[in-house]
């Protein structure tokens, strides 16, 4: 059998076709209409409809929302800004994750980092300055600031393939 022979219908197949696209009519015209009673007639009881999100909706509660199609309109607007600002409170959660991971190599250069800057930096402080801070803690503060900011060009070169951010859509 060829794929023509398949596809030809035969007389019983044509009757059958016509007869769901009459029903298929009927369906939408009474949608369209929001005709409760001829809904009624073609939607039986333990009927489900199953959205293409996957939520599904029992016979009651697509009738409602056919009478109702504006509360529909607000679930559906309600769950896309629900998605959105979900979206936009991760971003924010890894963002700051990245700064506090920044503010952790700071610390930790603060720590490391001190012990070899404060000799230094003591011969090299002005005076008017020293009156304010020991060398130690400047060493603190700037082994603090090389180190966060050598995180910070760190994770400013991994690509945005890497981040998952707009230039990985793209591709």
């Amino acid at each position: 059998m060829n794929a023509t022979t398949q596809m030809t219908p035969n007389v019983d197949n044509a009757q059958e076709i016509s007869a769901i696209q009459a029903l298929y009519q009927k369906m939408f015209r009474a949608m369209v209409d929001k005709d409760m009673k001829a809904m009624a007639e073609v939607h039986d009881a333990s009927f489900v409809l199953v959205h293409m999100t996957g939520s599904r909706m029992n016979r009651d509660e697509y009738f409602d929302a056919v009478k109702d199609w504006w509360k529909y309109l607000a679930l559906a607007i309600g769950s896309l800004l629900v998605l959105y600002f979900g979206i936009r409170v991760t971003r924010m959660i890894f963002r700051l994750i990245v700064f506090l991971l920044c503010v952790a190599a700071g610390f930790l250069g603060a720590v490391c980092l001190e012990p070899l800057l404060s000799p230094w930096l003591s011969p090299r402080m002005p005076e008017a300055l020293t009156r304010f801070m020991t060398s130690q803690h400047a060493g603190y503060a700037l082994g603090f600031l090389i180190c966060y900011l050598v995180a910070t060009l760190i994770i400013s070169f991994i690509p945005r393939k890497m981040r998952g951010g707009r230039e990985a859509e793209k591709v």
